[in-house]
């Protein structure tokens, strides 16, 4: 009964391990730099913020003459933040 229980733990585990690398790989393939990925803008970059980016787009927009990029929500389409230089 051990092994069987064993086995599930393991499984359940393996399942949750890809996920985290899939989350990661789609995250770090976005090529955001670390900055952009401050999405609540506290100066650091969490974990937390890391994986969000594999739901996050941008697009360019002009704001006041100048072209900046914005960073929206996949699920909504809302601005999530906006980067002007």
């Amino acid at each position: 009964m051990k092994k069987i229980y064993l086995k599930i733990i393991l499984s359940i585990l393996s399942i949750v391990a890809c996920y985290i690398a899939v989350l990661a790989y789609v995250s770090w393939g976005k090529g955001f730099s670390w900055e952009d990925m401050d999405w609540n803008q506290n100066g650091e970059t969490s974990l937390t913020e890391f994986f969000k980016t594999s739901d996050v787009g941008v697009r360019e927009i002009a704001k006041k003459g100048e072209a900046c990029k914005e960073f929206y929500d996949y699920k909504d389409g809302l601005p999530i933040k906006i980067v002007c230089p």
